[in-house]
């Protein structure tokens, strides 16, 4: 009688090995590959949302001219820019209508003394005068009646723009080069805007700084 013997056999712990470590190998790839789609879904997300979010506008506020003097009716019919560091002094006369002046003068500037008036012997002053005697109505007018300035002949005149407002240029020291003069009128204000500064001093700042005031005027 032939008899059946068992034949199975279990695994060995080799085998057993293997495939733990084969598990563990998947697992971990499984564990990468979740963590990374989880960190490429929150990064879209972040960058999905930052899109929708309204951009905030920053806005400069722009920094105020210090040397801006303001129109005052008052005083003076116009704005300007003054010198930047000169010193000023304000006026006024009770025996002309309207009269209102104010002197910019640079730093450093001095003067001779002696004689019928003061005479600058270094430096430079700018000179803002307003009287609103109607005696002449216009600028042409002026120049053709007015004592003082029918002295200046109309070649020596130069007419400019000043924010659309119709004015004149002209030298009235003909010693001193650039010493200039600029004249208008605002409702039957009659304005002279006047540099006096040392003669033959080669110090073109004093001009530049008339010449922007002049520029900044705004009526």
């Amino acid at each position: 009688m032939i008899s059946l013997k068992n034949n199975k056999q279990g695994f060995s712990i080799v085998e057993v090995i293997l495939i733990i470590v084969i598990i563990g190998v998947i697992g971990s790839v499984g564990w990468y590959v979740w963590q990374s789609k989880n960190k490429t879904d929150k990064t879209l997300d972040n960058a999905v949302s930052s899109q929708n979010e309204p951009q905030k506008t920053i806005k400069s506020t722009p920094t105020p001219n210090v040397n801006f003097v303001a129109k005052n009716a008052s005083k003076l019919q116009f704005s300007y820019v003054k010198p930047n560091g000169w010193s000023f002094t304000e006026s006024t006369n009770p025996e002309v209508p309207g009269y209102y002046g104010i002197t910019y003068v640079a730093p450093g500037t001095t003067k001779n003394s002696g004689g019928m008036a003061d005479t600058i012997k270094t430096g430079a002053e700018i000179v803002i005068n307003k009287s609103n005697d109607d005696t002449y109505k216009s600028i042409d007018e002026l120049f053709a009646k007015a004592p003082v300035y029918k002295l200046i002949s109309s070649k020596d005149l130069k007419n400019i723009q000043i924010d659309g407002v119709r004015a004149v240029q002209f030298n009235m020291a003909y010693e001193v080069p650039d010493a200039l003069t600029t004249l208008f009128y605002i409702d039957s204000n009659l304005y002279t805007i006047a540099i006096e500064k040392a003669a033959y001093n080669g110090h073109p700042e004093y001009l530049n700084a008339y010449n922007d005031l002049i520029s900044s005027i705004k009526f």
